[in-house]
């Protein structure tokens, strides 16, 4: 029980501030400790160098010097690097509610996030000025929230509207660029079906029928690659639908049965074991 609790822990995480912001360019972990994770707010994530792969729901990518990549809230999503290269990125986590108090009436500083694909990456590609200009502004962010003195959160919310609006900027003027995908077939197809059904009752050997696989062979090559258990993938994204919900101001009992349970005491159950709290205590947060 408890280990299972620790790797829901790993996938799904409450984002415990406003905004993260890190500039880093060391090593990945090795390939068997890395997950497909997801929380409970928008990324950035600005590649710079090395050797690296990036996965975000049934979509892939090799990355190269300038992707920058948006990922909406609940979205899975996970970076593969090689860990003899020098693996240089940045990425910022914003809370759902935080870009929503700095955005006006005319401006909606989350709009970038809103690509009308769902199968595919959300993607723009920075020239070398702008590659600067990213750098200079998210460095100073991340000193900014790691200090305390005198209007420091001031700054921080400024800087960070300056970033999103150069980011609106560019997400505007760019088209939807093409990249070749590089995500296998079969997780690609599973996950999409998951992500359009996720209300349904989805079950292993159901989509092993579905796409002509023996369920457990089906469930040993998707946690191969994605580091979670089938079954367990299934019941997060049900659970991330009813977060949703909630914050959409579903009661309890109706993002229960929306998100396809059908019995409140297993959906309370699950909801507190992964997200960490009851779906009330949530909603009223």
């Amino acid at each position: 029980m408890k280990a299972e609790k620790n790797q829901s822990r790993k996938i799904f995480s409450l984002l415990d501030t406003d905004i993260i912001c890190k500039h880093k360019d060391d090593a990945l972990p090795q390939f068997d400790e890395i997950l497909f994770h997801n929380h409970d707010g928008y990324e950035i994530f600005l590649f710079l160098s090395g050797n690296a792969d990036y996965y975000i729901e049934s979509s892939g990518k090799k990355l190269e010097r300038g992707d920058l990549i948006l990922s909406p809230v609940y979205s899975f999503h996970c970076s593969r690097a090689d860990a003899r290269i020098k693996y240089e990125r940045i990425f910022i986590n914003i809370r759902e509610n935080k870009l929503s108090e700095l955005s006006s009436n005319g401006v909606d500083l989350s709009s970038c996030f809103n690509n009308s694909s769902t199968t595919d990456i959300n993607l723009i590609r920075l020239n070398e000025a702008e590659i600067d200009e990213f750098i200079r502004l998210s460095d100073s962010l991340e000193k900014s929230l790691d200090e305390s003195s005198y209007g420091s959160d001031l700054l921080s919310d400024s800087l960070l509207i300056q970033i999103m609006i150069m980011v609106n900027r560019m997400f505007l003027k760019n088209e939807s660029l093409p990249y070749t995908g590089i995500m296998p077939d079969i997780i690609r197809n599973v996950i999409n079906y998951i992500n359009e059904h996720t209300s349904d009752n989805i079950t292993v050997s159901g989509l092993g029928e579905m796409y002509h696989h023996n369920p457990d062979y089906l469930s040993r090559i998707f946690k191969s690659f994605t580091g979670i258990p089938l079954q367990h993938f299934i019941l997060i994204k049900k659970i991330t639908l009813a977060q949703h919900l909630l914050r959409k101001g579903h009661t309890p009992l109706s993002a229960c049965y929306n998100s396809g349970f059908n019995n409140y005491s297993n959906f309370s159950r699950s909801f507190s074991k992964i997200v960490g709290t009851s779906p009330k205590k949530y909603q009223k947060r």
